[in-house]
């Protein structure tokens, strides 16, 4: 059964990882019916001209200035929640999917024996600093080797950067539009999702994606930090109790289960995935 995806992103600048992004989707081998919204945050870099010739179905949301994450991923995803869109996938500029994801995303929800709403792929961390594109097909590779030999691994969490979602997840934690700028706004959300009891997870068997982490923070010359903070603590000062509880839910009721070496589970370095040799 065909299904439609709305997948959004919001974008400052880096046109050239924007383009590579978009690629990834559009050539993921989808069959279906897929809405990609860029919200651009008053980027001066030819953002929109560029986008419009090179992806004229692209729907583009044009801010004056950088809205910051929290109101531009709100903007994108509730775009895509009223055109109806059976699953809403929020996602960074700065990433690449492997083939096969969005196929392999909508299996996992509509096939989840433990009733998961949220589900990402597994992430390759790379600086920002490193200023390499990588090759799609590369990844694509890199994919299928890590899927056979870590078939079946997955943990009770997801990762911001992609998560694809059912839109009821969207419904109830939509994204807190008081964070400025960027951080904070994600692990807010994360917290809304253990008070709503809203089973996530991160599977080795959807694929990986690429990451070049902190590309929008750097470049939006973010200051937020100090504000944002102090916000979410005052916040969730008087509701940790509840998080804890529904954290303590979801852990027993999706099952971890990691085959592969590392400390942090959502994530492979780039020597346990093979992409040093690239």
């Amino acid at each position: 059964i065909m299904s439609k995806i709305g997948i959004t992103f919001s974008v400052y600048n880096r046109l050239e990882f924007t383009i590579q992004c978009i690629k990834s989707i559009v050539e993921n081998d989808c069959k279906h019916e897929l809405l990609i919204v860029v919200v651009n945050n008053g980027s001066t870099d030819n953002t929109y001209e560029v986008i419009k010739k090179e992806f004229p179905d692209v729907v583009i949301i044009n801010n004056k200035e950088n809205m910051g994450c929290a109101i531009s991923w709100n903007q994108g995803l509730s775009y895509c929640y009223d055109q109806k869109c059976d699953f809403l996938v929020l996602t960074q500029n700065d990433i690449i999917i492997s083939k096969g994801v969005l196929n392999n995303s909508v299996d996992f929800l509509l096939n989840s024996d433990e009733n998961v709403k949220i589900v990402s792929p597994v992430a390759i961390n790379v600086p920002f600093m490193s200023n390499k594109i990588i090759e799609q097909n590369k990844l694509n590779e890199i994919s299928e080797i890590t899927k056979e030999k870590y078939k079946g691994s997955r943990h009770c969490n997801f990762i911001i950067y992609f998560g694809m979602m059912f839109p009821e997840v969207f419904e109830k934690c939509k994204f807190d539009e008081k964070y400025r700028k960027a951080l904070y706004e994600d692990s807010d959300f994360y917290r809304n999702l253990a008070i709503n009891r809203i089973p996530h997870a991160t599977s080795i068997d959807i694929g990986l994606m690429f990451h070049r982490y902190n590309t929008t923070q750097i470049i939006a010359n973010n200051s937020s930090i100090v504000e944002n903070r102090v916000y979410f603590d005052k916040k969730w000062e008087d509701s940790i109790d509840k998080v804890n509880e529904g954290s303590s839910f979801l852990s027993g009721s999706v099952t971890t289960n990691i085959t592969y070496p590392h400390d942090n589970f959502l994530f492979l370095n780039v020597e346990e995935s093979g992409l040093h040799q690239w």
